[in-house]
């Protein structure tokens, strides 16, 4: 989305791309929180365009990525950095990359 120039948290039309990680009651979608507990999440943000998640560095999440890429290609999704998802926004909403 982008925020507003008044408060962050709200839709507006500041130039800056923002793709949260995903959140549902209070957890954040980062996967070293394992793959079973985040299906609640992953189900709360199914209507979302964009679900960003998250992976650290200093937990070893091969396995609850493997589940998760299982379990959204199943439902159809296709994955790809923040980078592409800003060009392909922005390829939709001309407006927003004129600078």
């Amino acid at each position: 989305y982008h925020s507003s120039g008044e408060d962050l948290k709200k839709e507006g039309n500041n130039k800056v791309l923002h793709v949260p990680v995903a959140t549902h009651n209070g957890q954040m979608g980062y996967l070293d929180a394992g793959f079973e507990n985040l299906t609640a999440l992953f189900e709360a943000n199914m209507d979302r365009e964009v679900i960003c998640l998250g992976l650290r560095d200093y937990h070893d999440s091969v396995e609850d990525l493997g589940k998760t890429i299982r379990y959204f290609r199943e439902k159809g999704a296709h994955f790809t950095t923040l980078t592409q998802a800003a060009s392909e926004h922005y390829e939709h909403h001309k407006a927003f990359a004129s600078v």
